[in-house]
C-alpha cells in the first residue's frame, strides 16, 4: 500500500504532505480540524539527519500552531549506523 493510499484511507477530508529524503512532513484534514503529519517512509534507516528533520518540524508546529495534534507515521527498518 502506497503513502498516498494510507493517507487516503486515514483522512478522506484531505491531505497535503511532502517527503523529502524519506521523511514525511505536512497537514491533514480530520473531522476535528487540521492536524499536523509527520514520519518516515519506504522502510527508512533513520539517521541524524532525518532525526533533526523531524524533530524541527515538531518544534516549527509546536511555536505556529500551539495545540495542534500530531501524528507520527512510520515505515523504518530501524536506525542507520
Amino acid at each position: 500500500m502506497s503513502l498516498n493510499d494510507i493517507l487516503d484511507n486515514l483522512f478522506p477530508a484531505g491531505h497535503s504532505v511532502a517527503v523529502a529524503n524519506q521523511v514525511i512532513t505536512g497537514e491533514v484534514q480530520s473531522a476535528l480540524g487540521t492536524v499536523a503529519v509527520l514520519g518516515t517512509t519506504d522502510a527508512a534507516a533513520i539517521d541524524h539527519a532525518m532525526a533533526l528533520a523531524l524533530s524541527r518540524f515538531i518544534l516549527d508546529t509546536m511555536e505556529q500552531h500551539p495545540g495542534r495534534p500530531l501524528v507520527f507515521l512510520v515505515d523504518t527498518r530501524g536506525q542507520a549506523l
